[in-house]
């Protein structure tokens, strides 16, 4: 049922009503000796405070979450996963590759932009300047 899922965080607490044209449904919580799959569904539900009234599928517009249409299209996968191992790089590499890159050093001639007493180029001077290393 979809109430276990989708409504949860709106339906716990809260009295309600579900209207279905599934008639089994209203007599899940009062069978007497249900099997283990039964079982497991009434005590799913218990915790919510709800009643089943059931309703013929031709006078209403029932559940929509299990009528839903999918597309048939076939879906093909491109890719599973590219590598994904992360790059460590070290901070002597970063500062000189800064200090060679042309249009960085371009960069901190403009204003705005600045190279911390680390060596690294920072854009906009930062608040607590006593953070930097």
């Amino acid at each position: 049922m979809a109430i276990r899922v989708y409504f949860r965080c709106y339906l716990t607490g809260a009295r309600f009503t579900i209207i279905t044209d599934h008639r089994p449904l209203k007599y899940l919580l009062t069978i007497k000796e249900p099997s283990s799959r039964l079982a497991k569904w009434a005590m799913s539900l218990t915790e919510f405070d709800f009643e089943v009234q059931y309703r013929p599928g031709k006078q209403h517009h029932v559940d929509g979450f299990t009528r839903i249409e999918y597309p048939q299209e076939e879906m093909s996968i491109q890719a599973i996963q590219q590598d994904c191992t992360p790059i460590i790089y070290n901070l002597e590499e970063i500062k000189k590759a800064q200090s060679e890159d042309k249009d960085i050093q371009s960069l901190l001639l403009q204003e705005g932009y600045y190279q911390s007493p680390n060596g690294l180029c920072y854009k906009e001077r930062l608040k607590n300047p006593s953070i930097v290393p």
